[in-house]
């Protein structure tokens, strides 16, 4: 685990079939982190989630603005692919 304290929000995310699972950890210090789990055995733990572009340093400081629950279901055309088209069906929140 990387942070010593325990987070103050928690978002918990599944695939469709329930076998993969992502937890997203929101510390008071706004550091994200993120473990996933496949089958309920853990593949990656507590590991930190954000980005340093040019521009700005998104991996502390961070407050959530809004969160909703939303099914994705998209295909788009993938070139010099075995599959023509590739498909994204959704992904859960609870």
């Amino acid at each position: 685990m990387l942070s010593n304290n325990s987070p103050v929000q928690v978002w918990d995310l599944k695939s469709p079939d329930s076998n993969i699972a992502v937890k997203v950890m929101l510390y008071d210090s706004g550091n994200l982190e993120y473990s996933v789990a496949r089958n309920g055995q853990v593949i990656f733990e507590n590991s930190p989630l954000g980005i340093i572009t040019s521009v700005a340093d998104f991996t502390s400081g961070l407050t959530p603005i809004s969160f909703s629950h939303k099914t994705i279901c998209e295909s788009y055309p993938m070139v010099g692919a075995k599959s023509r088209y590739i498909k994204i069906v959704e992904m859960n929140s609870s």
